[in-house]
């Protein structure tokens, strides 16, 4: 058995079928679903591929479920990349602020 990934849900969340997905990469449909039901292992080159078909990054297909947090989600990836970098950069700094801020837990001495 392979990793689990979330292949399934992003192509379902992009509206796509195995097909539509198969021939955009260049794998068999068979492939494509046995990779979602983790019956077979994906490559890097694999996972590159259906990550460019369904228009967002290979890490996201392992470790992020679309469906979750919907909204959010729709409107992040409809961002540019310089605008996802930027509002990074944006929430880096607020959180490094709010945590010189935060008080410090009493040491024992």
């Amino acid at each position: 058995m392979a990793h689990p990934t979330y292949i399934r849900e992003w192509r379902e969340f992009r509206g796509l079928k195995q097909q539509t997905v198969a021939e955009i990469t260049g794998l068999s449909r068979s492939t494509i679903s046995m990779m979602e039901t983790g019956k077979v292992g994906y490559t890097q080159h694999s996972l590159e591929a259906i990550a460019r078909a369904l228009h967002t990054e290979p890490g996201y297909l392992l470790l992020h479920d679309p469906r979750a947090d919907r909204p959010f989600w729709k409107r992040w990836l409809e961002l540019s990349a310089e605008q996802r970098d930027q509002l990074a950069s944006s929430a880096r700094r607020h959180i490094l602020r709010l945590a010189v801020k935060a008080p410090r837990p009493n040491r024992p001495l």
